[in-house]
């Protein structure tokens, strides 16, 4: 009892918390009511009172800024790009738009699993549409229609496979359909019902 009398005292007598000096660790952690790991490894308590890792301090970067291990002010997101924001105006425009002229919205943006994908997914009448959106602010390089290529039909014939393997390919009628949106006061829109057909090399 008395070596652990002596003990506290000592410690008393440099101002620290004989709490913390009992158990080994360094004292300014426990006065802060911060795990010890913090101080044991040299870094600043500061990463570890708002959660964050203490890797962003090892960086010399304010902990605020590390998202998943990269600064966030290195990281641009692809919601930004303008091209981007002008595809997701003429999808809410086309939406809209094929609302009012009778078609049903199933969904928006649908992702196959093995790839594809659809702009929107409808119904009109008896038939199960699949709608490709095109915007664009002009027609200096021709009709938004003209962008869908080979290439990008095949990509939404895979997507339309895709919606009719969920539903277990059902005996439906279904045809592809593409809505040019122009943005301009007002919006110019134009639905080309059957645009195209299934590729060669799909069939249903």
């Amino acid at each position: 009892m008395r070596r652990l009398r002596s003990f506290r005292s000592r410690w008393a007598e440099r101002g620290l918390p004989a709490r913390s000096t009992e158990r080994g660790l360094p004292a300014r952690s426990t006065e802060r009511g911060l795990p010890a790991r913090s101080t044991e490894r040299g870094l600043p308590a500061r990463s570890t009172e708002r959660g964050l890792p203490a890797r962003s301090t090892e960086r010399g970067l304010p902990a605020r800024s590390i998202r998943n291990g990269r600064p966030t002010r290195f990281i641009k997101r692809a919601s930004d790009a303008p091209h981007l924001a002008l595809g997701r105006l003429g999808e809410r425009l086309a939406a809209r738009y094929l609302k009012r002229s009778g078609y049903k919205v199933l969904y928006r943006n649908f992702r196959g699993v093995k790839g594809g994908e659809i702009d929107i997914v409808c119904r009109h009448g008896e038939a199960l549409v699949f709608v490709e959106v095109k915007t664009r602010s002009g027609e200096i390089f021709g009709r938004p229609g003209d962008a869908v290529d080979a290439e990008k039909r095949r990509r939404i014939a895979r997507g339309a496979m895709a919606w009719l393997r969920m539903l277990s390919l059902p005996d439906l009628t279904f045809r592809f359909d593409v809505v040019e949106v122009l943005v301009a006061e007002p919006p110019e829109i134009r639905v080309i019902e059957n645009a195209f057909g299934l590729p060669s090399n799909y069939y249903y």
